[in-house]
């Protein structure tokens, strides 16, 4: 797979505790998790700081997020993408700078000042070009194309509007290829900007139409889960993305590793997206836990599976267990009994941690394989090491309060016209703002 970053700088900031936070992490929090994801990648593959794999450990499913150049070494089948310099340059300069390639990492010092317009129509085509480029360069490269992620944030101006751009090209080019989006939404106590509302209502619109899933998270979410798994009650951005890190490599196990159900990315969509507009997924992990905070360890199958069911470990703050579900997929990995998950399924579905709709023939797929989670090792998080773990992720209806709270700002806003000049100003037309819908 090809992976593709595009972010803006303002994502993650903590509305009333930006004082707590170090001057070094006010980053990007979507190109930082790219970082952290990518660590945990090379880590459970045994992949070095510079590209080398441990021979004593082989692994033959290296091809799936690595490339091996001339030199023997294996790189990230990722592009990254920000109008930042400040941002690309921590990359450059980061402990990762070995790693990728300089050629796949594209930038633009003039910016989008947090507007979604400027992401879009005032981003000059060549950048959009360079993107598509890379791509199609690494696309040729690939013996099997499957799609493609974006890691993004809908809240800011270039991970809203060049990501709409860019999957706009992607359906263009690469028509017949999945394009999945892992994308920061607006929180409801945690407000990044003034304009994040009108950034992920017209994102929004680009998502349902040009992308075969989203899988959604949000600040105060992943805030929690430092709060209650870690013991760190104001974490950073580092410390929220490693966390979130782990919800990606677990939905990513299943076609990294063998073993169990959902092979390829249009499996796993096959499984979770009953009608194609109703794709807007949400994760949960279990077992993340410090070693200095740990609650209780989980090591049971009936353990795991509630944990993973329960809102304070999904990554949406929003409790959807209060809405019906259209599909949930459970991925395990680790010496897990098939025998017991069906029990432990049957357990919690007794408990009515979930319901689906009356017209689900079977909401519940499941996967398992053995490969083990990988932690990345890290003071601030300290993670107590397990050989189990599980991955959910859920598409229900309880997203819909998501819409409906940024419908609701969205309105309040535009009710005053208030902050439309700076989208009419580049070129966006008021009257497209009327026909939005969600």
């Amino acid at each position: 797979k090809v992976q593709i970053v595009a972010s803006t700088r303002e994502i993650g900031q903590h509305q009333g505790r930006m004082e707590l936070l170090r001057e070094d992490d006010q980053r990007d929090l979507h190109l930082s998790l790219r970082r952290a994801a990518s660590d945990g990648y090379k880590r459970q593959h045994h992949i070095n700081y510079i590209g080398e794999q441990d021979l004593q450990t082989p692994n033959e499913n290296l091809s799936t997020y690595f490339t091996e150049n001339t030199k023997c070494r294996y790189i990230p089948n990722s592009i990254i993408v920000d109008l930042e310099q400040d941002s690309i340059d921590r990359i450059k300069h980061g402990p990762l700078k070995s790693l990728l390639n300089s050629r796949y990492i594209l930038n633009k010092e003039e910016g989008t000042g947090g507007v979604f317009a400027n992401g879009y129509l005032k981003v000059q085509d060549d950048i959009a070009n360079d993107v598509v480029d890379s791509i199609r360069r690494r696309a040729e490269k690939s013996d099997i194309l499957q799609g493609f992620e974006l890691f993004c944030s809908f809240c800011g101006g270039t991970g809203s509007g060049l990501t709409s751009k860019l999957a706009d090209r992607l359906c263009v080019d690469f028509p017949k290829k999945t394009v999945i989006a892992h994308t920061l939404f607006p929180s409801q106590n945690y407000k990044t900007g003034a304009l994040e509302a009108y950034n992920s209502v017209l994102a929004i619109q680009t998502a349902i139409e040009h992308m075969d899933a989203v899988l959604m998270a949000d600040n105060e979410a992943l805030c929690n889960i430092c709060a209650n798994n870690l013991g760190i009650k104001n974490p950073s951005y580092r410390q929220m993305n490693l966390v979130y890190a782990q919800h990606v490599s677990g939905q990513s196990s299943s076609i990294r590793f063998q073993g169990g159900i959902n092979g390829t990315l249009q499996e796993l969509l096959m499984n979770m997206i009953p009608y194609p507009r109703i794709h807007f997924l949400v994760s949960s992990h279990s077992n993340i836990a410090s070693k200095s905070h740990n609650l209780g360890k989980i090591n049971s199958e009936p353990e795991f599976t509630k944990a993973v069911l329960r809102p304070s470990s999904m990554s949406l703050s929003n409790d959807l267990t209060k809405e019906s579900y259209n599909s949930i997929s459970l991925m395990y990995r680790g010496d897990f009994v098939n025998e017991k998950i069906t029990q432990a399924i049957v357990e919690a579905a007794k408990l009515k941690m979930f319901t689906f709709f009356e017209w689900v023939p079977t909401g519940i797929k499941t996967g398992l394989n053995i490969a083990p989670q990988t932690y990345i090792a890290d003071e601030s998080c300290n993670f107590a090491p397990s050989t189990r773990s599980l991955t959910a992720i859920i598409n229900s209806a309880g997203v819909a309060d998501n819409y409906k709270r940024l419908s609701h700002a969205f309105d309040l806003l535009y009710a005053k016209r208030a902050f439309v000049h700076f989208y009419v100003g580049e070129g966006m037309e008021a009257v497209s703002y009327t026909h939005l819908t969600l």
